[in-house]
């Protein structure tokens, strides 16, 4: 219910509580409006703009409040950085760069076919890696899978070793040279 008017004389007519509570609500919407309250009573004012001005302050003072735990938060979020200069140099000297270590050749496998120490069989033997041989590689790089040559010629098919026969007697059909033919020979490719 709205009253329009003088807000003492329209309000107050019903009692002395109400008066005081037209009193208290001018003040109130004086106060959200930043009118002077004489103003407003000589004016009069509706109750439901009352209501609607009730409103919008408290949601103004919400939205500050809100900005200003987002502005605290943001603050308490923000580290200090420190900063260390970094000299540039414009000159290069080519003699402070120092290339990788090469391996040294005594741990480098040798391909020796003769001797104590030998690692490949002579074209003769048909050539290929000794199981010794195979033993230091896999030592020097770990992880490998090499492994010596399947040399029998009756290899059930289907089985791993055929697979691998098999696979080795593909891959080789291009080696011409006196080492190649001597190692096909020995893994049996003819059969294939």
């Amino acid at each position: 219910m709205a009253y329009k008017g003088n807000i003492i004389t329209n309000k107050a007519k019903s009692s002395a509580f109400k008066m005081n509570e037209a009193l208290m609500q001018g003040a109130k919407y004086a106060g959200g409006t930043h009118m002077d309250y004489s103003k407003v009573a000589s004016d009069g004012f509706d109750s439901a703009l009352i209501g609607q001005e009730d409103t919008k302050e408290t949601q103004r003072l919400k939205d500050a409040a809100n900005s200003k735990r987002v502005q605290e938060s943001a603050r308490a979020m923000v580290k200090p950085v420190s900063i260390t200069p970094v000299s540039i140099t414009t000159s290069f000297d080519a003699s402070s760069i120092k290339p990788p270590p090469k391996p040294s050749p005594s741990k480098k496998l040798r391909k020796t076919t003769k001797g104590k120490g030998r690692n490949f069989r002579s074209v003769d033997e048909g050539a290929g890696m000794t199981s010794a041989g195979v033993k230091k590689y896999r030592k020097e790089n770990p992880g490998s899978k090499l492994k010596t040559a399947v040399t029998k010629c009756d290899v059930k098919a289907g089985t791993k070793a055929y697979n691998r026969q098999k696979a080795f007697c593909s891959r080789s059909k291009s080696w011409t040279g006196e080492r190649g033919r001597a190692a096909r020979k020995r893994w049996c490719c003819s059969r294939f």
